[in-house]
């Protein structure tokens, strides 16, 4: 049984001469384009009418007024208005005060149309020029960075080249590391807090500026490349072991004989395993949060590119989201993957390969 009342009809209509009637579709991404574009037309003329609206309100208090003005000489109380100078208020002085005379006078005391001055707030307050006195605004003079900058100089960062790969372990060293660490750390706080106070302190007779925030968007990625570079081959390796852990711990699972002293052992390469695995997923969820938040700022500058049509501020969103489409910061593991959610996807796939390898091969050896 057919429940749609218009499908059923449509179906009794095919039935006689002609075939009358037809079906249709409902285009919904147009549909919603159009529905937004009402909403804000409608927007702007509820923003018409209620302008116009408040301009007869004027008016209308307007004639009151000098209605007031024109009878009070009639009266037996006397209302004289005595405009200030340099404002656009009236000081009021009734002579003999009534319910009728206080009535007139609050509306002559309304003043149609005052203008209101937004005050100004004095930003620059004593802890934040404690902290500028204390940290320079440019960070080429902050002494944590020029140190930082005197050891890159001896620094052997490991590319992407095969050579380098093979002495690996004597390039690491515990010494080299720490000065790959200070450099990273020195450039990472001199940039942030120097673009953070830049971005923070704005004058109140200008309006908001895109430009250091496109700097500080450049440094960020920056920074993801000194940690490519740096860190690239750690987490290739960490990847490799990771793999080659949990494989072993299967193995050792499947062809264990279960002794005591064989369960404890196995409970170290589980124990070994578990820690392996948790460390590489919670470093990729951190690397894929990178990738997130950059393109939830190119979608902020193209959802707020509509709002401010017809001004300068349009130019620099759309600048700023066509540049930074293309310059999105992403981690790598030595320039070979990159470290988001596929990852661990490539991770488990190799894992389950290479055991069906290994029992495909224990099975032919034990035919033999």
């Amino acid at each position: 049984m057919i429940s749609i009342k218009e499908d059923k009809q449509f179906l009794i209509y095919q039935r006689k001469k002609g075939r009358p009637g037809f079906m249709y579709g409902i285009d919904f991404k147009e549909f919603k384009i159009t529905k937004r574009e009402t909403r804000i037309m409608e927007q702007r003329k509820a923003d018409v009418i209620r302008k116009e609206q408040s301009d007869r309100e004027v008016e209308q208090m307007m004639q009151t007024a000098e209605l007031v003005s024109t009878s009070s000489s009639s009266l037996e109380s006397d209302v004289s208005v005595v405009p200030v100078a340099g404002t656009s208020t009236a000081n009021i002085v009734i002579e003999h005060t009534s319910p009728e005379d206080m009535e007139f006078a609050s509306l002559l005391s309304e003043s149609p149309r005052v203008k209101r001055k937004r005050g100004f707030r004095n930003t620059m307050t004593t802890k934040l020029c404690a902290v500028l006195d204390k940290y320079p605004l440019t960070w080429h003079q902050n002494e944590c960075f020029v140190k930082g900058l005197e050891l890159v100089n001896t620094l052997k960062v490991v590319n992407d080249s095969a050579d380098r790969g093979e002495d690996y372990n004597k390039l690491f060293t515990k010494n080299e590391q720490q000065k790959q660490y200070t450099f990273l750390r020195n450039y990472l706080e001199s940039t942030i807090r120097s673009q953070r106070i830049n971005l923070l302190i704005v004058k109140s007779n200008e309006g908001p500026n895109l430009n250091d925030a496109f700097i500080l968007f450049k440094n960020l990625i920056k920074i993801t490349n000194y940690m490519n570079k740096i860190f690239g081959w750690h987490v290739f390796f960490g990847m490799c072991s990771t793999v080659t852990t949990i494989l072993y711990c299967v193995v050792c699972l499947i062809y264990g004989d279960g002794d005591d002293s064989d369960f404890s052992s196995l409970f170290i390469y589980i124990a070994h395993t578990v820690i392996y695995v948790v460390a590489i997923i919670f470093l990729v969820i951190y690397c894929e949060g990178i990738e997130i938040q950059s393109k939830n700022i190119v979608k902020t500058c193209y959802s707020h590119q509509e709002s401010l049509s017809g001004t300068v501020l349009e130019n620099q969103l759309l600048r700023f989201a066509e540049i930074s489409e293309h310059l999105l910061p992403h981690f790598t593991a030595a320039g070979f993957v990159r470290v988001n959610k596929s990852l661990l996807s490539s991770i488990f796939s190799a894992t389950i390969t290479y055991l069906i390898i290994i029992i495909q091969f224990d099975i032919s050896l034990k035919k033999k």
